[in-house]
């Protein structure tokens, strides 16, 4: 199954590579990678397992994660969404916490709270005091998120042009 190779595929992962100071070609090199993957399902073409165990090691980076927020109100918002959507609930317990928090704030964002709060609820199983997790958790039986979602796109967009990459 799915998820049973993905987290297989995860077990093997090299760590992302250390260097004092954000590796600028690794990070546009693994934005690249999470644009492709999510242009692929805006036409149909659904990640494999091992596209989403690399997506993982992706996402573990902050400035690829960040940049993943710039998404949300582009023509991409949609397939994004959904490939967040698929790799939390693909991912083993210990690697989804990201992609978990990615479909959480794209399902904000496009007003599906049942799937943002159960994303969220992942999170917080996964690792309890994760702060945009709880900040969420706060806000979202108020819905009272507009403000928290727009920084985060705002940011990624920011975020995506500091390091030389456009994300529409």
């Amino acid at each position: 199954n799915r998820a049973a190779r993905t987290a297989a595929l995860l077990a093997q992962q090299p760590p992302h590579p250390s260097t004092e100071g954000p590796d600028l070609s690794w990070v546009q090199e693994r934005v690249r990678f999470v644009l492709t993957v999510v242009q692929g399902v805006a036409t149909g073409d659904w990640p494999s397992p091992e596209q989403v165990a690399e997506l993982a090691g992706c996402l573990r980076d902050s400035l690829v994660r960040d940049c993943a927020y710039g998404f949300i109100g582009t023509s991409a918002e949609d397939p994004a969404r959904g490939l967040w959507t698929l790799a939390w609930q693909t991912l083993p317990p210990g690697h989804r916490v990201d992609a978990a928090l990615l479909a959480a704030v794209a399902s904000i964002a496009a007003d599906d709270w049942a799937t943002a709060e159960a994303a969220v609820a992942s999170i917080l199983i996964d690792n309890p005091e994760h702060p945009l997790a709880l900040r969420l958790s706060r806000l979202l039986p108020d819905r009272d998120t507009s403000d928290l979602i727009r920084r985060l796109l705002h940011s990624g967009q920011a975020t995506a042009a500091e390091i030389g990459l456009q994300i529409e």
